[in-house]
């Protein structure tokens, strides 16, 4: 009998399982990530590694697709994946209790794979099965049709579901209600796979009854790309960077802004977006075209990494020549407002949303080169599941270097920068080995960079001007391969001690050892200081960085410290300890930490002594603020402050009307002398205005709310600051309301930890 058709009803019912299937697979990650977040510490490393699971647990499954496929029959195929879904929806309830919540001295990174190998494992391992399964099973159903399509359609459904999370569902959505819903999300995407099984069990068994002629599956007629031992290294290196960049992108971003779910999904997006892109068609990926876009997306984003975020220099432009140059100081001109700084040349001030769209950019490039390559080397259906393996082993790999490779290997974030590197001269491979294929199939000189231009007669002049462009091309990106790595500040000062763990980087430099009254050492979290002490003995016992002496912090302690010795004081976060500076004799200052290199560096006593010249009014807790301050019975503080907001990482589970409860019952009740609980919070930042979300917090506990904005002072290593004072002190309010800076037109915004809004607390 010839092989059966099927109905245009089973057909949408494979496009609709594998829709649904990658939707609910991709809705996950951010929702439990999201829910675990808090518990955590609000660290980068939380997305990472919870990334690293699923793109194991992807793994696994196309591991278990290519087995079944490989050495089951189709009818037994059918029998053990409904089982596998039966099993899985009776374990599909994902929300994990509070009982998971880490304890002191608990390995995060490992708690958190148990986690949610425990929460969502078997549910998500048979999601990630059905991609490379159905497709299988669709080769077998309709032989001839490419099942690549399927794929890309995956691929749709993955986005979508990344793009609604923090647009739709977590708007409006509490936590417990979204786990619900994906329940029943997965009860769908059950009777849809259940489906499509027994239909393969029936088709199966009715063959069985045919001769073995028409039962045997045929061999099937392919252009497609055939089988090498180099392809299989390809298909895994190709995809493993591609995931490498991602999570190293993603990284960086968070470490300068907040872990947030948009900072998650956005370039997970962009990186689903770029095998979209590359499968649908092979009309849509040019690698000449694409290559060329990478290095100059990569060439931008080192230009704006190098000034520190926000800035594009454009002074460098001249290394490209006066076309390419003129072009880049045009598109620098459109998206920025320029100025002059220090004398070096043109600068272009980049908005936040516009750094984003560099970044993403470039990162969408780099992966669309890695996933077209890849699509341009897929092979005929039979080895589809082997293929797609080895692009989840690929994709768990990069993974596995990003999570857990580089942490020990290096003290910083170096990974993005090697990156960008290695991204560059790929591209620059690609953009090569492309120009020179294209002349050798065509016979001629191609003119120009792009990859559809028009031929010419064969002329020696024509050929001269041909091997220009090409010698320019190549004298090109040597130069911008050498630009990028200044820019990215290869080879640059070494710090004098460093740290990476779970909860960031940390590093001490030293300043001006040639000059001793300036001489100092800093500490650095990320890029960002938290931190700093002068060498000088004279200077060594003066507040700096945020915390200086007319600061709101610094006004604030000096003025209650003076109305009561024994002043009882909390800090979220330790920086290098300079709040110590403030502590009297019978003060008691309670330092709450969760990185324990942090701690480690503050007090080393060759870099910084504030701690240590306080040492009997000093205690420092290492945990999570939140999560001990939960369990701590009140601690009664005369002053609560909340220092963990200084420009880099936001933990937003840290001003959420939630957290501000816990604050509540801290606080000291109002005493004879009128001194009642105060709340200190330090929002200086780049990026985000922060006082509409702390104004909410003022309110939701019935306090007055004073913004303190102080200027920085180079010499005396003192820095602009904002600082936000909550209290209801009569004598604290008439203190500082003189120094006040609050804006009457400010409006609160709440949080909550199932919801925090960062669009509209951007710097404009």
């Amino acid at each position: 009998m010839n092989t059966p058709r099927g109905s245009r009803a089973l057909l949408l019912i494979y496009a609709a399982t594998v829709f649904v299937s990658a939707f609910l697979l991709f809705q996950v990650q951010p929702l439990i990530s999201r829910v675990i977040l808090p518990w955590f510490g609000g660290s980068p490393a939380v997305w990472t590694t919870c990334m690293l699971f699923f793109q194991s647990v992807l793994f696994l499954g196309y591991a278990y697709a290519h087995a079944t496929h490989g050495k089951l029959t189709p009818r037994w195929q059918a029998v053990a994946h409904l089982l596998l879904l039966l099993a899985a929806l009776a374990l599909a309830r994902i929300e994990p209790s509070s009982s998971w919540k880490p304890h002191d001295g608990d390995a995060p990174m490992w708690r958190i794979m148990m986690l949610l190998a425990a929460c969502v494992g078997l549910p998500y391992f048979v999601l990630a099965t059905t991609g490379p399964l159905l497709q299988a099973w669709f080769s077998r159903s309709y032989p001839g049709r490419s099942p690549y399509r399927l794929y890309a359609l995956s691929n749709l459904g993955s986005l979508i579901a990344l793009l609604s999370y923090p647009f739709w569902f977590e708007p409006r959505f509490a936590l417990s209600q979204q786990a619900n819903l994906w329940f029943w999300g997965f009860a769908v995407f059950v009777v849809l796979c259940g489906l499509v099984a027994s239909q393969l069990w029936r088709r199966d068994a009715a063959m069985a009854k045919s001769t073995p002629e028409a039962s045997a599956q045929p061999e099937l007629p392919t252009d497609e790309h055939p089988t090498r031992y180099g392809d299989w290294i390809l298909w895994l290196a190709l995809p493993a960077f591609g995931s490498f960049m991602l999570l190293a992108t993603t990284n960086h971003v968070c470490q300068d802004v907040a872990v947030v779910p948009f900072l998650w999904v956005v370039p997970l997006s962009v990186y689903l977006l770029s095998f979209i892109v590359a499968f649908d068609h092979p009309r849509w990926y040019r690698p000449l075209t694409i290559a060329l876009l990478t290095i100059a997306s990569l060439y931008a984003v080192g230009a704006v990494y190098f000034n520190g975020f926000k800035t594009l220099d454009l002074s460098i432009m001249g290394r490209l020549g006066p076309v390419a140059g003129s072009i880049f100081g045009a598109i620098g001109w459109l998206i920025g407002r320029p100025h002059w700084l220090d004398g070096h040349g043109p600068q272009i001030a980049v908005s936040f949303p516009i750094a984003l769209v560099l970044y993403f950019s470039s990162l969408f490039f780099v992966c669309l080169l890695c996933h077209g390559q890849l699509a341009r080397m897929r092979p005929a259906p039979r080895h589809l599941t082997s293929y797609y393996l080895m692009i989840a082993g690929g994709g768990a790999l990069g993974g596995l270097l990003v999570s857990i490779v580089a942490p020990l290997l290096f003290n910083s974030y170096l990974e993005w920068k090697i990156g960008i590197i290695v991204a560059y001269v790929l591209a620059m491979l690609v953009a090569l080995f492309t120009w020179f294929t294209q002349r050798a199939e065509r016979g001629i000189p191609v003119l120009g960079l792009v990859p559809l231009a028009p031929p010419v007669r064969r002329t020696s002049k024509a050929r001269k001007v041909g091997n220009a462009f090409t010698w320019i091309t190549m004298i090109l990106v040597v130069l911008g391969l050498s630009d990028v790595m200044t820019f990215l500040g290869l080879g640059g000062v070494r710090p004098v001690a460093a740290a990476r763990n779970f909860y960031g980087t940390v590093n001490v430099k030293e300043a001006d050892r040639s000059k001793p009254q300036a001489h100092g050492f800093a500490m650095f979290n990320g890029s960002i200081v938290h931190g700093f002490q002068f060498s000088d003995p004279a200077k060594r016992t003066e507040p700096t960085a945020y915390y200086s002496r007319t600061s709101g912090i610094g006004r604030t302690l000096a003025h209650l410290q003076e109305r009561k010795p024994n002043l009882k004081v909390g800090a979220v976060g330790l920086g290098v300890g300079t709040l110590a500076t403030y502590a009297g004799p019978q003060s008691q200052y309670r330092f709450y930490e969760i990185n324990p290199a942090v701690e480690r560096f503050a007090r080393d006593v060759r870099f910084f002594s504030y701690l240590s010249d306080r040492a009997e009014q000093t205690k420092i807790i290492l945990s999570d603020a939140r999560l001990s301050l939960e369990r701590e019975p009140p601690q009664k503080y005369d002053v609560l402050v909340l220092d963990a907001f200084s420009g880099d990482a936001i933990p937003t589970h840290l001003l959420t009307r939630e957290a501000f409860e816990i604050y509540r019952g801290h606080l000291a009740p109002k005493e004879k002398d009128g001194i009642e609980g105060t709340l200190a919070v330090h929002i200086t930042n780049t990026f985000l205005d922060l006082r509409p979300v702390v104004l909410a917090g003022a309110e939701q506990l019935g306090l007055t709310a004073i913004v303190l904005d102080t200027p920085g002072d180079d010499a005396k290593m003192i820095f602009s600051a904002r600082w936000m004072i909550l209290t209801r002190d009569p004598g604290l309010v008439a203190a500082l309301t003189p120094h006040a800076t609050l804006d009457a037109k400010l409006r609160p915004i709440v949080w909550t930890d199932d919801h925090s809004d960062l669009f509209k607390l951007l710097v404009r």
